[in-house]
């Protein structure tokens, strides 16, 4: 999938040199190759700052009055992605989440971050006038301000374009004017980004670079980025397993890094279980109860890429499917804070069979009862039942797969 990224002008360009990566950022100017999957990623589980996003997979269900049915009726993806409706008349949600996702594909070609990066850190809470998304590499904060707008020819700065401009510019003459001191401190980089699409046959969506303010250091880049990512693997394992011996560990851990100024003292240091053993995973369906899983509803996919995750209902006879790949939670047990901070896999899109555990106590509170009685038979399990689906996953770098299944 293509997209345009540019300065927003030759003003913003001279403010760009001062960077001290201006050679990255030259690398990128142009065209750029971004993964679909890691679009999607992004537009539909935003998750840090105060956008509204999928913080609880639970949440997904309120969308099923907009978003992914409608999504083709606003917007085409194909070597791109344009919009159909242009304006006012195009859904809102829609036009920001797009910002957001590109501006964050831009980043992370820019600086080798992925979706795990994003996930703030809840005791770094900034003025809520400061309505960027940050990030660390380990070496430097990287903060972004998103925007996005329609218009019918986005190589033109139309008044839309020009208004998503003013608005990042403006903040930063409003802290200015308010004596606050967030100023580049260090390495660290901020960007504004301002998507813009139109409907024209063979357009490719742009992405207008801008120089905004930057936040001042809140901890080490190092620590923030190894927290980030934690974070961002216990929410998801709080989603999937809320109750298992990892999940609350993980949490115990967090808690114990954020107040230690030297964190390296517990690298490599395993997560252990109540008897001081270093928790194990045995690679067998779902004989790891007390480690990952506890009595809830969960899929497993048996091929090489081992996936554990939940089901959430969607609209009728549809369902959400979220999980993290196997060696995700080995990786946690470890501790090892290069592996983590480092961890990267590769965006795709796999045809793959997902076993769905479904349990009585699950289908009565997601009310799907009817699914349980409709399967029974089929696939009882025990007091259980497990179904076997084809499917599609996206896979994410960070180690995270979703998609919808229909039954």
């Amino acid at each position: 999938m293509q997209i345009q990224v540019e300065y927003y002008n030759d003003t913003e360009k001279e403010l760009f040199l001062e960077y001290n990566n201006i050679e990255d950022i030259e690398r990128i100017i142009g065209n750029v190759e971004i993964e679909k999957e890691e679009f999607f990623t992004y537009l539909l589980f935003t998750q840090q700052c105060e956008r509204d996003g999928l913080r609880n997979y639970k949440d997904f269900s309120k969308l099923k009055d907009i978003p992914l049915p409608l999504f083709d009726k606003f917007f085409d993806i194909d070597n791109s992605i344009k919009a159909i409706v242009i304006g006012k008349h195009n859904y809102k949600d829609f036009v920001e989440r797009i910002g957001v996702s590109l501006s964050l594909c831009v980043m992370n070609e820019l600086h080798n971050t992925h979706h795990a990066d994003w996930q703030k850190v809840p005791e770094t809470n900034f003025k809520k006038t400061l309505d960027f998304l940050l990030a660390s590499d380990a070496n430097r904060f990287i903060e972004v301000e998103s925007k996005g707008t329609t218009n019918n020819d986005n190589s033109k700065k139309t008044p839309s374009v020009i208004n998503q401009f003013r608005k990042i510019k403006d903040k930063k003459k409003q802290l200015r004017s308010e004596n606050l001191t967030y100023e580049i401190k260090g390495n660290n980089l901020a960007y504004g980004v301002v998507s813009v699409l139109d409907n024209r046959e063979d357009s490719i969506a742009r992405c207008l670079l801008v120089d905004p303010i930057a936040n001042n250091d809140i901890m080490s880049p190092r620590k923030y980025k190894l927290l980030s990512r934690l974070y961002y693997y216990y929410y998801e394992m709080f989603e999937i397993s809320p109750y298992s011996n990892l999940t609350l560990l993980l949490k115990n851990r967090i808690q114990v890094l954020e107040k230690l100024i030297d964190i390296e003292q517990l690298n490599n240091v395993p997560l252990v279980d109540s008897k001081g053993e270093p928790l194990y995973y045995r690679n067998n369906s779902y004989s790891s109860s007390s480690v990952i899983k506890d009595k809830k509803t969960y899929f497993e996919t048996h091929n090489t890429n081992k996936v554990i995750g939940r089901v959430y209902p969607y609209v009728g006879r549809r369902f959400l499917y979220i999980g993290l790949l196997e060696e995700i939670f080995e990786m946690l047990m470890r501790q090892n804070f290069d592996e983590i901070i480092s961890y990267k896999t590769n965006y795709r899109t796999l045809g793959e069979t997902l076993i769905w555990r479904l349990t009585k106590r699950d289908a009565k509170e997601f009310n799907i009862e009817w699914a349980f009685y409709e399967f029974e038979q089929l696939y009882r399990k025990g007091n259980n039942i497990e179904i076997p689906l084809s499917i599609n996953s996206v896979y994410s770098s960070s180690g995270k797969i979703f998609g919808l299944i229909s039954i």
